[in-house]
C-alpha cells in the first residue's frame, strides 16, 4: 500500500513474500563503462586483439552475471510455493515499512487477514501524523519579537 503523509513523502506498506530479497539493485554497477561502442569492430589487426582483450573479459563478466541472476531467479521461482504455504500456516508474514525507498521498519503477524488490517492501520496512521516542517510563527503573539526588552541586567 502506497501513502504520503503530511509532508509529501511516499512510504510504502507491504508484507515481504519472501525470506530475502533479490539483490540486482546495483549489481551491474560494476561493469566498467563500454564508453558506448554500438557495436563497432574494428579492421585493423591491433585495434582488434585490443578489442579483444579489453572487451572479451566484460562480456565473459556479463554472461557469468546474467546466469547467477537467472540461477537466482530459478531458485526463487522453485522455492515460491513453498515459502508461501508456510507463511500461511505456521510463520506469518513480514509487514516491511519503507519511506522513500529506505526500509523505515518491520512487523512480524500471525495470519494473513492480520497482516492486512496491520498494513491498514500503520498506513493510516502514517497519513494522519502531523507536518514535521517548521512553521512560521511570525504572527504568533507569544513569539518574542525584535522590540522585547528584557529585564535582566537593565537598570534605571
Amino acid at each position: 500500500m502506497k501513502v504520503r503523509d503530511a509532508d509529501g513523502v511516499k512510504w510504502r506498506v507491504r508484507r515481504r513474500w519472501l525470506p530475502w530479497r533479490m539483490r540486482t539493485k546495483g549489481l551491474l554497477d560494476y561493469l566498467p563503462d563500454t564508453g558506448g561502442t554500438g557495436g563497432y569492430v574494428p579492421d585493423d589487426p591491433i585495434l582488434l586483439t585490443l578489442w579483444v582483450v579489453f572487451f572479451l573479459p566484460l562480456l565473459v563478466v556479463g554472461a557469468v552475471l546474467f546466469l547467477v541472476l537467472g540461477l537466482e531467479l530459478a531458485v526463487l521461482l522453485m522455492l515460491l510455493p513453498v515459502v508461501v504455504f508456510a507463511r500461511a500456516l505456521f510463520v506469518g508474514w513480514t509487514v516491511v515499512v519503507r519511506r522513500g525507498g529506505a526500509v523505515v521498519g518491520t512487523e512480524r503477524v500471525k495470519g494473513w487477514r492480520a497482516s492486512r488490517a496491520r498494513i491498514r492501520a500503520i498506513a493510516e496512521e502514517i497519513r494522519r501524523r502531523p507536518s514535521t516542517t517548521l512553521v512560521d510563527t511570525a504572527g504568533d503573539p507569544y513569539q518574542l519579537g525584535p522590540d522585547w526588552q528584557g529585564s535582566a541586567g537593565t537598570s534605571s
